[in-house]
């Protein structure tokens, strides 16, 4: 990169040519100083990618890691306990429990439940209940292959409804290769292990469908609700799917 300083107040500046920045000598009274000054772009903090790297790769390693065994669990669960509706309220319930204890006792940082942030909440834990409740009944009535298939096809609808709803840019070539990847890595897993079950197809489609559109809306409302914490974000959705939960297990 080339960059020619100009003479100004009677100062004579020679320029040296560098890739990132420019070295140059200025002769103010006699006096002959070297300087530098930086004109590339800003460089990245390197060390700071890094741990953000590691930090975005701890969850998903966690993330991955609780949601294989909550399927298992919840598989084991609900042949113990057959009753879909207040499993559903006991687990949710739990949840918010412990969060907000937790948050008393100064353990986590968790903001307060208030009830326009409720309101604004409300839709999105509706999803939320409707969503895992499918799941839980595909469980119970497939088996843990089929969920596995169900759940790798679930991005591809995601990647679009972000592109078009949240205005996310659209996934380049490569992603939709590793989308197709893992969905027709789960097929070949499935078909090898146990087969897919087809049980409960409704409770798929409802599931298929209602998941993505959640997950779009939850990321809206993280976007939009003010909450800082989140904790704040588990609380309130655990609460009002539990309050979901009562109203199933007393109607249904």
């Amino acid at each position: 990169m080339s960059h020619e300083l100009q003479q100004t107040d009677g100062d004579r500046a020679i320029p040296f040519r560098s890739s990132a920045e420019v070295s140059f000598e200025v002769e103010e009274g006699g006096n002959i100083d070297t300087r530098t000054a930086n004109v590339g772009p800003p460089q990245p903090d390197v060390k700071g990618t890094g741990v953000a790297r590691s930090s975005v790769l701890l969850l998903v390693c966690g993330h991955a890691l609780c949601s294989s065994g909550l399927v298992v669990v919840n598989k084991w669960a609900v042949k113990q306990f057959p009753f879909v509706w207040t499993l559903m309220f006991l687990q949710f319930a739990a949840a918010a429990i412990v969060t907000l204890a937790l948050g008393k006792a100064g353990v986590i940082e968790v903001e307060a439940l208030e009830r326009d942030r409720l309101l604004h909440f409300f839709p999105a834990a509706g999803m939320f209940f409707v969503t895992i409740t499918a799941g839980i009944v595909v469980v119970a009535t497939s088996n843990v292959d089929t969920f596995i298939v169900m759940r790798s096809l679930v991005p591809i609808p995601c990647a679009f409804l972000e592109t078009f709803v949240l205005g996310e840019p659209r996934p380049r070539p490569l992603s939709w290769l590793g989308l197709i990847t893992i969905l027709l890595g789960a097929v070949l897993y499935a078909t090898a292990n146990r087969g897919i079950a087809v049980s409960g197809l409704a409770w798929m489609i409802l599931f298929i469908v209602m998941m993505p559109v959640d997950g779009v809306l939850i990321k809206h409302l993280i976007n939009t609700s003010g909450l800082n914490t989140t904790w704040g974000l588990v609380l309130y959705q655990n609460t009002l799917a539990g309050a979901f939960g009562i109203v199933c297990t007393l109607l249904v």
